[in-house]
C-alpha cells in the first residue's frame, strides 16, 4: 500500500468545520488474483465505517486560526487510523520477492491439501494470505539463513518442474487405471455436446476472437491497459461482425431465423471458450501422464523433494510459536508433515 495522502481526513472533517455535516469514511480494499490477465477474479472488501467521535470531539474543543481548516494534527490522526483500516483490508509486503515467497508458499500449501488455489474462495485465500504474511514478517526478524534457504528450494522446485511443463497438481494425482479411465469419460461426455457448438462458435467467431487477439497487445501502451482494451476491442469487432451477420439472416430468411441466429452467438461463443479452457487442461494433464509414465522415477524425486521442503517450513513454524506473539500472530497447527498454509500461520 502505497502512504495514504490526507485528503479523505481533511474532507471529512473539513465539512463538519464548513457545514456542520458528519462524513462516514468507510475504508475497502480490492485484492487481484492476477491483476493483468483478462477474466481475473477479485475480492472486494468493504471495512466498517471509522468511529470520529473523538476527532469531531477534539474538533470542536481547538479550532485553528482559519475556522474551515481542520488541525493539521488531527488530519494526521485521521489519516493514519484510515491507513490500519485500509491495510487490514488488503495485503503489504515490502518488496516483490517477498510477495513471490509468500505467494509459492500459499500455493504449495493448497496443493498439499490436494486444491487447486484457483478453485479456493478468495475470502479464504486472502485470510491465508495475511496469516502467512503476518509469520512471515516476525520470523524474518529472528530467521533469516532458514527463510532465505526455504526461499532457494521453493525456487529450484518451482523451476524444475516449470522445466518438466508440469503443475503442483500433477505430482499429487494418482494414475491409476480407474482413475485415468474416469477422467477420459469426464471430458468425452463434456466434449461430445461441446464439439459441434464450439465448430458453430469458430464459424461465427472465430475472426473477431483471432482480430481482438491480434489487436489488444498492439494498442496496449501499459500492461494495466490490456484488460481495458481487449473488452473494448471485444465490444466493437464482436458487434460489428454478429451484427453484420444477424442482418444477413434477417435479410436473407427473415425476422424469426434471424433472431434465433443472434440469440445462438454469445452462447455458442461461450461454449467454445470454455472448450479451449478444458483443451489446455487436457493437454496438461495428456502430457503430465506420458512424462511420468516414461520418466517413472520423476514423480518420486518431486515427491521426495516437496517433503523436503515440508520438512524445513515444519521447522519454521515450531520457532515461529516459540516467537513473542502479537494479537494476530497465532501459530497454528501440528508437528510435520504439515497439512494447511495455517500451520505456518
Amino acid at each position: 500500500l502505497q502512504p495514504l495522502k490526507t485528503g479523505a481526513a481533511r474532507i471529512a472533517l473539513g465539512a463538519k468545520l464548513s457545514h456542520d455535516v458528519v462524513v462516514s469514511l468507510v475504508p475497502a480494499g480490492l485484492t487481484w488474483v492476477e491483476k493483468g490477465r483478462f477474466r481475473s477474479r477479485v475480492l472486494l472488501q468493504i471495512g466498517e465505517p471509522l468511529d470520529l467521535g473523538e476527532e469531531l470531539e477534539e474538533l470542536g474543543d481547538s479550532p485553528g486560526a482559519d475556522p474551515t481548516v481542520p488541525p493539521a494534527d488531527l488530519v494526521r490522526s485521521l489519516t493514519a487510523r484510515l491507513d490500519a483500516a485500509i491495510r487490514s483490508l488488503t495485503l503489504n509486503l515490502d518488496s516483490w520477492q517477498d510477495l513471490q515467497l509468500v505467494r509459492q508458499l500459499e500455493r504449495f500449501f493448497h496443493f498439499r491439501g490436494g486444491r487447486h488455489p484457483g478453485s479456493v474462495p478468495l475470502g479464504e485465500r486472502f485470510r491465508t494470505f495475511q496469516r502467512l504474511i503476518q509469520n512471515y514478517e516476525r520470523l524474518r526478524l529472528a530467521a533469516q539463513p532458514q527463510l532465505a534457504r526455504l526461499r532457494r528450494e521453493l525456487l529450484w522446485f518451482d523451476r524444475l518442474r516449470r522445466l518438466w511443463g508440469i503443475d503442483e497438481y500433477h505430482i499429487r494425482q494418482s494414475y491409476r487405471p480407474a482413475s485415468v479411465a474416469r477422467w477420459i469419460l469426464r471430458n468425452l461426455l463434456f466434449l461430445l455436446p461441446a464439439a459441434p457448438i464450439s465448430l458453430w462458435a469458430l464459424v461465427t467467431s472465430g475472426l473477431p476472437y483471432l482480430l481482438v487477439a491480434f489487436l489488444t497487445p498492439r494498442v496496449s501502451r501499459r500492461y494495466d491497459q490490456y484488460d481495458t482494451n481487449k473488452i473494448l476491442l471485444g465490444l466493437f469487432f464482436y458487434g460489428l461482425f454478429w451484427g453484420a451477420e444477424a442482418a444477413l439472416v434477417v435479410w436473407r430468411f427473415g425476422w424469426l431465423p434471424g433472431l434465433l441466429f443472434a440469440l445462438s452467438l454469445p452462447l455458442a461463443a461461450g461454449v467454445g471458450l470454455a472448450l479451449l479452457h478444458r483443451r489446455d487442461r487436457i493437454r496438461e494433464q495428456v502430457r503430465a501422464f506420458l512424462l511420468f509414465r516414461r520418466r517413472r522415477d520423476l514423480r518420486p524425486y518431486l515427491l521426495e523433494r516437496r517433503r523436503e521442503i515440508e520438512r524445513h517450513v515444519a521447522e519454521l513454524a515450531r520457532l515461529a510459536r516459540r516467537l513473542p506473539r502479537g494479537r494476530d500472530a497465532v501459530v497454528e497447527g501440528s508437528n510435520p508433515p504439515l497439512e494447511s498454509p495455517h500451520d505456518l500461520g
